[in-house]
């Protein structure tokens, strides 16, 4: 008994993997496929064009990073004096009060006191 079940248990994982792997063979034959068709194709008649030399291009010049670090303090220290940034918010202008959070302990006494006022209701 328990070995037929084993068995069967074996048929349908392999039966069931090899569905799985049998779709994704098919699909990958489908992209295939479509791909095929729809290729883009390059263009028949491409126009006859001599050859050109094409020079290479320039060594870019090397590139100091001790100046563009400068050039950005430099621009952040200006742009701090033209928007005038405040050192120090002030929270003379914020209205609100103080609230005090409380704790509740946690323990079975807690509880016990939420189950007993639930059966006085």
């Amino acid at each position: 008994m328990i070995w037929q079940n084993f068995q069967q248990g074996l048929v349908v994982t392999g039966v069931g993997m090899g569905l799985v792997f049998l779709t994704l063979l098919v699909v990958m034959a489908l992209i295939w496929a479509l791909d095929r068709v729809f290729k883009a194709q390059p263009e028949k008649l491409a126009p006859a064009v001599a050859p050109v030399a094409v020079a290479a291009p320039a060594a870019p010049a090397p590139v100091d990073e001790g100046a563009d670090m400068a050039a950005a303090i430099a621009v952040v220290i200006a742009l701090q004096g033209i928007v005038g940034v405040q050192a120090e918010p002030e929270y003379e202008d914020i209205d609100g009060e103080t609230v005090t959070v409380t704790s509740i302990d946690p323990g079975l006494g807690t509880w016990k006191a939420y189950g007993r006022a639930q059966a006085v209701k």
